[in-house]
């Protein structure tokens, strides 16, 4: 099975040892971190800000009915992330947080804020040991680096869902707030990054903010007086997005960056994952024939056709996807439109529903076969198309 490694596989994993050996090194001294550009603690952010513009709790929609309703199912055969040392243990509320907190160092290879005092990783309301993934050595010494005005940092992720709506989203809303007002902003990144990231500035631009670019890499670090954090987070991390409120913000830097936009229009869409590696629908086509048939327009995203996403996700009424990265696009689709999310029968999440919630909209799932290799599996296209054309005269869309 794709998502489950074997124990040979496990005993083979070198990250865990690597991890242990690079964290008893950097106890030898307090600055020994710094040294070894390895900073293994996750802490909670320090009571040093400049200024605070939000610190709440907000309980999210899945919470409330219709969308309560359909959590049980989903628990079953339920891959969802948690953060079992997250202070919040109610798995429906989402902490939100905007400050600006002074003295920090950016890794150049990491990308990790880290608190200039602690050399500890900052973190919203966690105290744990990082892991591989967020904590390896790199040369980062060989060059110093001083970030002026307010610095917010965008790493690179390849994961779309977590770049729009785990990062983008929170600055958006921050500056929404007016954590950016009559300052500076320096987006500390890589010099290879993903076209989203820089969609984002150039909107920011053309909005009228002050904005610099600073390039960092793995032998740099930056020195950053004033460093923008605004998160929103949940122990469940499938649901950490709870800024729905600032989604025409969002949209309104993508405008400005992208400027008018059209696509052809289709209330009925499908949302193919294409040729992705992981989680191939092995009878596609045959999915993809009789949703022709029907009205469906299949679309297929990726780096390059972001602003045809957003206008094909805004003007769907009922999309329908496997589940993956890319249906973070439903925060576009208006309040009362649907979401028929695909899984296979041995894996199921709560992120679509969650998305789905926040923005209003109409939600139905739909199981597959069992997971093989790769994630791959097939679906019962007659009972999915009985059960969808169900759900498309219900929404007076049938065409």
């Amino acid at each position: 099975m794709g998502r489950r490694r074997s124990r040979l596989a496990l005993a083979m994993d070198l990250k865990p040892k690597a991890f242990a050996l690079f964290e008893r090194l950097s106890r030898v001294t307090r600055r020994s971190p710094l040294h070894l550009g390895f900073f293994p603690d996750i802490r909670p952010y320090p009571d040093r800000f400049v200024q605070v513009y939000q610190n709440d709790r907000y309980r999210m929609r899945l919470a409330s009915p219709p969308y309560a309703d359909v959590l049980p199912a989903l628990a079953i055969d339920n891959w969802d992330v948690k953060l079992p040392s997250f202070a919040e243990a109610d798995e429906t509320i989402i902490r939100r947080f905007v400050g600006i907190f002074q003295d920090a160092i950016v890794p150049g290879h990491t990308l990790t804020p880290v608190d200039a005092e602690s050399l500890a990783q900052l973190a919203l309301d966690e105290s744990r040991l990082a892991n591989w993934n967020f904590a390896y050595p790199a040369p980062i010494l060989f060059k110093r680096r001083v970030a002026e005005g307010l610095g917010i940092v965008l790493p690179p992720y390849p994961h779309y869902g977590h770049l729009l709506l785990d990062v983008l989203m929170p600055i958006a809303h921050a500056l929404r707030l007016g954590a950016g007002d009559g300052r500076k902003l320096t987006i500390i990144t890589k010099a290879h990054r993903i076209p989203l990231i820089n969609a984002f500035v150039s909107g920011l631009r053309k909005l009228g903010h002050t904005v610099e670019v600073m390039e960092l890499t793995p032998f740099d670090h930056a020195v950053v007086p004033e460093l923008l954090l605004a998160r929103s987070l949940c122990r469940n991390v499938e649901r950490a997005y709870g800024l729905h409120e600032s989604l025409p913000y969002l949209r309104s830097i993508f405008e400005a960056a992208y400027g008018p936009v059209s696509v052809p229009p289709s209330p009925l869409v499908y949302f193919s994952r294409g040729h992705s590696r992981l989680r191939r629908l092995l009878n596609e086509d045959e999915l993809r024939h009789g949703l022709i048939e029907r009205g469906f327009t299949v679309f297929e995203a990726g780096w390059g056709n972001h602003p045809q996403q957003i206008a094909t996700f805004t003007q769907a009424s009922v999309l329908v996807g496997v589940h993956g990265a890319g249906l973070a696009n439903v925060a576009w689709m208006q309040p009362g439109a649907h979401l028929v999310e695909i899984f296979p029968s041995t894996f199921r999440k709560t992120t679509g529903l969650h998305w789905a919630a926040e923005h209003d909209l109409g939600y139905d799932f739909f199981l597959a076969s069992p997971e093989g290799a790769m994630q791959s599996f097939s679906i019962d296209c007659a009972a999915f198309f009985a059960r969808l054309d169900a759900i498309v005269t219900r929404s007076h869309l049938r065409p």
